[in-house]
């Protein structure tokens, strides 16, 4: 069987916001969006280098359109190794991904959605309080300042609004825009998934098997990663074929292992699509050997920026 690959290097801020300029915002609740652009890739390195003592994290999708607003996001994916290896990574602190959830109103400019945010959040609305946090974390229609949208992501999460709580608790896990202080990021993590937040179960169940912010609790853990897999949620089936894969805190099994990697493909996790390629290509975890499947996989993972699938592309001839 082929070694584990902890593939994710250090990933920037957790659920990720692409700011929308049209009419409505690009949302896919079960994916993981891509494209960032030059600037984000470069901040993205300079977070990674301010939190090189923390371990690996993910992206969260975005759970869709709430109160008008609505979200989206991204993930990227490390350098491959020479031979092709399933994957798997280790449960650490979420780190943050731009990301932006708003939508601008046909007719409306940019300038004039600020405006108008700015306005709605001053007025006690929770949703707009968030959007606009969104809007001062990226910097995108207003000056890039964390410690502001800091700021509104907790009035919007006071006000109950369960994204916002996730938000303003990976803040606080990973210390951007405000003194970290992991007691408080798991009580609004938990919060968060407790309110229907699914972004937030894959967090959770990483700061209880850690006991980052909380005692430490293996099986309220699982029990948390377990819903957020059953529920859709491809970090968490990802995360859940990893543990049966290494045995971590559960047996080793094989066709739960497959079971889950395949699941977490399907809900397009690029690592998972990779393991997926990689399984049906060499018949590991009881899976058949099928060419055809294997390059649908690697092919579906390189689209998505998986460097390890395009070595593996490369390697087979495409």
């Amino acid at each position: 069987m082929p070694r584990i690959l902890c593939a994710h290097s250090l990933r920037l801020l957790a659920a990720s916001l692409l700011l929308a300029t049209t009419s409505q915002a690009d949302c896919n609740a079960g994916n993981y969006r891509r494209g960032q652009d030059e600037a984000s890739r470069q901040r993205a390195a300079e977070q990674v280098r301010r939190n090189e003592e923390m371990r690996n994290g993910s992206l969260y999708p975005s759970p869709g359109v709430v109160g008008g607003y609505s979200s989206g996001s991204g993930a990227s994916s490390s350098v491959a190794p020479s031979l092709p290896v399933l994957q798997s990574q280790p449960s650490g602190p979420p780190s943050i991904e731009r990301t932006e959830t708003v939508t601008v109103r046909a007719q409306e400019t940019q300038s004039e959605a600020v405006a108008r945010l700015l306005r709605e959040a001053e007025d006690g609305h929770a949703n707009a309080a968030l959007a606009y946090g969104e809007m001062l974390f990226n910097g995108k229609g207003v000056a890039e300042n964390p410690v502001e949208a800091g700021k509104w992501f907790r009035i919007a999460a006071e006000k109950g609004v369960p994204r916002a709580m996730f938000l303003w608790g990976t803040l606080l896990e990973i210390g951007y825009g405000t003194a970290r202080d992991l007691q408080a990021a798991f009580v609004w993590v938990k919060r968060a998934a407790e309110a229907g937040e699914m972004n937030a179960y894959e967090p959770l169940a990483a700061m209880y098997r850690a006991g980052r912010g909380t005692v430490l609790d293996v099986a309220e853990g699982l029990r948390w990663l377990r819903k957020g897999a059953e529920q859709g949620d491809a970090r968490s089936s990802y995360e859940l074929g990893s543990l049966h894969f290494n045995g971590d805190g559960v047996s080793i099994d094989e066709a739960e292992a497959a079971r889950w990697f395949l699941k977490s493909a399907e809900q397009g996790h690029p690592e998972g699509m990779f393991n997926a390629g990689i399984m049906h290509e060499q018949g590991l975890l009881g899976i058949a050997v099928n060419r055809d499947m294997a390059l649908k996989w690697y092919r579906q993972a390189a689209a998505k920026n998986s460097a390890e699938a395009r070595t593996a592309l490369q390697r087979l001839g495409y």
